[in-house]
């Protein structure tokens, strides 16, 4: 056997530090996404939708 590492996007401890980092991580990707479309010319014709798992 070897060891085993779960990783898991439960955030109810540390809700402040665990906030702060996952949003970090989306950051990114996301604007990436809205240049992306924004270069191409689409964003203005694109709905782009957002949510968390608790929908705040």
């Amino acid at each position: 056997g070897g060891g085993h590492l779960e990783e898991t996007w439960d955030a109810h401890a540390g809700i402040e530090s665990n906030h702060g980092q996952h949003a970090a991580e989306v950051d990114q990707p996301i604007a990436a996404l809205l240049t992306d479309l924004e270069q191409r010319g689409l964003l203005d014709d694109t709905l782009v939708v957002w949510g968390g798992e608790f929908g705040r």
